[in-house]
């Protein structure tokens, strides 16, 4: 499957979230290689934060503006136009969420928020999160593609 994993670089907590997603692909086994597309308003990122996966591709992207969603959905809808991507993952931040739900929306594919884990099984996807203010555990199956989901937030 398809996948990229979409930063902020401006975020004061970007390499924060780089720990967080570390954490989320640890319990992830079916995720083995993604594009990493990391957008930045002024200057290009001097670090790139570690990432426990094979990153085919780092694509740095020029944001519009230093936070405004909407210039990040029309982006990101061209790069998906062209890439043709099945999975998408977002950050757990606000960013990340609204990003996730709107773009699925625009690309008539699947979202869903505060990801725990991912498996790949028959060209469906399946997700696990927490339910009920973290008294269950939710396993969801997706069945539209593009997938786009925010990872769950956790100390890292």
């Amino acid at each position: 499957m398809k996948s990229v994993i979409i930063m902020h670089a401006d975020s004061p907590l970007f390499f924060q979230l780089a720990g967080e997603l570390n954490l989320f692909l640890q319990h992830s086994p079916d995720l083995k290689q993604a594009e990493l597309w990391l957008f930045y308003y002024q200057d290009k990122p001097s670090a790139l934060p570690a990432i426990n996966l094979d990153i085919g591709r780092i694509e740095l992207i020029k944001a519009n503006s230093r936070y405004l969603p909407e210039a990040f959905l029309q982006q990101l809808q061209q790069l998906q136009q062209q890439r043709n991507v099945e999975l998408l993952l977002f950050n757990g931040d606000n960013l990340g969420g609204e990003l996730a739900t709107r773009l699925a929306y625009r690309l008539q594919g699947s979202s869903c928020l505060s990801v725990e884990k991912v498996a790949l099984n028959d060209r469906q996807l399946t997700v696990d999160k927490a339910a009920y203010g973290n008294n269950l555990n939710a396993i969801f199956t997706l069945k539209n593609a593009p997938y786009c989901l925010s990872i769950a937030r956790r100390a890292a």
